[in-house]
C-alpha cells in the first residue's frame, strides 16, 4: 500500500500473481476486445455481466464492474491503447481489494498479453488464494486467446 493507504499499486505489492500467453492478433486488436467490458460475454464462458459507467470509451478515471460470485466495482488507474490497461477494484465494502494489470506486446504475428494481479484487504486472501486467483487468470487468457482463433 502506498503511504495514503487507499491505492493498492503492484509496485507495492510482495507478489502479484502473473499470467501470460500469446495471442494470435495484434496488440491493439487484443487491447480493444479486453477494454471493451460491456462485451466481455461475447467471449467468456461465463458471461460475467459487465458494466461501464457512461458510453466513453475506457480512460483514467473510469468506473466498471462485473459480477464474479459478487458485485465487483473498479476503478481504470492506468490506459494506454494496445499496451496497458490497469485497474482496481474491491468488493464487500472493501473488505477484499484486487489490482489488475493487463499488459500488451507485439510478438510475431500477434502479441504477448501478460496479466499482473494481487488481491488484498481483510479478506483479500482468504476468498483467493495465489493459486485459485491464477487459475482464473488462465481461463481469461485462454478464453481471450480462443476468441480471436475462432475468427481465423
Amino acid at each position: 500500500m502506498n503511504p495514503r493507504n487507499d491505492v493498492l499499486t503492484l509496485e507495492a505489492m510482495a507478489s502479484p500473481v502473473k499470467n501470460e500467453i500469446f495471442v494470435p492478433a495484434s496488440p491493439t486488436d487484443v487491447w480493444r476486445k479486453v477494454a471493451d467490458v460491456e462485451r466481455w460475454g461475447a467471449w467468456r464462458k461465463v458471461d460475467p455481466k459487465a458494466w461501464k459507467a457512461g458510453a466513453a470509451p475506457l480512460e483514467v478515471g473510469s468506473a466498471f464492474g462485473w459480477v464474479a460470485g459478487y458485485n465487483v466495482s473498479a476503478t481504470v488507474t492506468e490506459c494506454v491503447e494496445g499496451r496497458v490497461l490497469t485497474w482496481k477494484g474491491s468488493v464487500l465494502l472493501g473488505s477484499v481489494r484486487a489490482h489488475h494489470r493487463w499488459l500488451f506486446a507485439p510478438e510475431g504475428a500477434g502479441c504477448r498479453v501478460t496479466v499482473e494481479e494481487e488481491m488484498g484487504g481483510l479478506l483479500g486472501k482468504c476468498m483467493l488464494s495465489d493459486e485459485a486467483l491464477s487459475a482464473l487468470n488462465d481461463e481469461w487468457l485462454a478464453e481471450l486467446r480462443a476468441s480471436f482463433e475462432a475468427k481465423k
